[in-house]
């Protein structure tokens, strides 16, 4: 009997020792999404897309180049003499084009308007890598820990079956031959549940690599997350990054109408042309010509052909519109589900620290004394430890599915001001 006393004692206090150990960490969330913002091509392609959009607009406000035409006109084919023919002569014309009313303005300002896209496409784009690779440190992470719960009650699981053995070895404590074999299950079961929690944590140190460009050898603690009421509502989601891209995209296209409502308007051609005239056979001096022009166009069949783009202009505004609605809706409903996850996650995480956990741990120490002391048995004891295990990954699973409710928060209620904080911080 003080055998199995003394070896209960000795389980107590690794359950403590363990139970205060913490896996070997380097990452931190912070570091892992700071990295793969650095990583992102993405943004120089964006960066490189507002450039071409922005010189595209310096480019359309210019007039086009002017033509130049040499004419040599009617010179006698018999002779090709200069001095022949009155009406020989070498000329030089210059032709201005003009496009229709506004056009040049208008089609600046659209490329404007949409290379200002970019930089809020930049700004979703970051808030969408910070989501994704916080959700996968938060798959790291939580397997890292679970093998460490694992390892800790696989260590505990050895002590149990080394005791029972050596307890039905000796015959004292009434252990049975039943009892060791169920504990040498119970081992293997808590073996392979931990090889495959390490595939996961391979398999998504594997993923991060993508983004980070090496695979992290560990994952930090994580950080304590907000009360729910200090959460923002769903009304943040109207001043989202992509509703702003979207506005801005809107704006491009409503410009777009005025710039299709141009081709009503004529276009216009200035045309200077100056002759030249040798003297006569005689050597009278002729004087040189010079030659003045105006050409513009006549837009007057328009029905199929102006009516129509003004009215492709309006519909593809219109859509757009359309989308940003339907882009509000769907942003506020998936705030607001997010909102709702998070509070009753933040809840269960509560009880299980608070209640649950406590509880069940104290069972546990219960079902290993009585063990011991020969007032229980052995399946109660793996039982008791089994519901420890269990209780402990729920509520690590619940404390990452916490986190990742979190983000979803953070990216659907992102706004402009985070972005220019972050500017000032820099």
């Amino acid at each position: 009997m003080s055998s199995n006393l003394s070896s209960a004692r000795w389980l107590s206090l690794a359950v403590l020792t363990l139970s205060s150990h913490a896996f070997s960490a380097e990452l931190t969330l912070k570091q892992a999404v700071g990295q793969a913002l650095d990583q992102d091509l993405w943004q120089n392609s964006s960066l490189l897309r507002e450039q071409a959009l922005t010189d595209r607009a310096s480019a359309s406000g210019t007039l086009p180049d002017p033509s130049v035409t040499l004419t040599a006109g009617n010179f006698p084919v018999d002779t090709f003499d200069i001095q022949q023919e009155p009406m020989t002569q070498l000329s030089v014309a210059v032709t201005q084009m003009f496009p229709r009313g506004d056009s040049r303005a208008l089609t600046a300002q659209r490329n404007h308007e949409l290379s200002s896209e970019q930089p809020l496409l930049r700004q979703d784009r970051a808030l969408k890598v910070e989501q994704s690779v916080t959700r996968l440190w938060l798959q790291g992470y939580q397997a890292q820990e679970s093998i460490a719960l694992a390892e800790q009650e696989r260590v505990l699981f050895r002590q149990l079956v080394e005791a029972a053995q050596a307890g039905y070895s000796s015959g004292l404590g009434g252990t049975r031959q039943q009892d060791v074999l169920s504990a040498e299950i119970e081992l293997a079961r808590l073996k392979d549940r931990m090889a495959a929690l390490e595939q996961s944590l391979a398999v998504t140190r594997q993923q991060l690599s993508e983004w980070l460009g090496f695979e992290p050898h560990g994952f930090a603690e994580l950080t304590r997350v907000p009360a729910p009421q200090t959460l923002p509502t769903a009304d943040y989601v109207r001043h989202h990054p992509l509703i702003l891209a979207l506005e801005r995209r809107i704006r491009a296209s409503e410009t777009g109408i005025s710039l299709a409502k141009q081709a009503y308007r004529p276009s216009w051609g200035l045309t200077a042309k100056y002759g030249y005239r040798d003297d006569d056979l005689m050597g009278n001096e002729r004087s040189d010509l010079m030659s003045v022009g105006v050409t513009f166009d006549v837009p007057v069949f328009t029905g199929n052909r102006q009516d129509r783009e003004v009215s492709a202009a309006v519909s593809e505004t219109e859509a757009l519109r359309t989308d940003k609605a339907l882009l509000l809706r769907q942003l506020r409903s998936a705030l607001a589900v997010a909102l709702t996850r998070y509070r009753h996650l933040y809840q269960r995480f509560q009880y299980y620290q608070n209640d649950l956990l406590p509880d069940v741990e104290q069972q546990a120490s219960a079902a290993l004394t009585a063990y011991n002391s020969d007032r229980g048995d052995f399946a109660s004891a793996v039982s008791a430890r089994n519901a420890v295990l269990n209780t402990r990954l729920n509520e690590l699973k619940i404390e990452t599915s916490l986190h990742r409710a979190l983000a979803d928060v953070r990216y659907l209620s992102a706004n402009e001001s985070r972005f220019e904080d972050v500017d000032d911080e820099n």
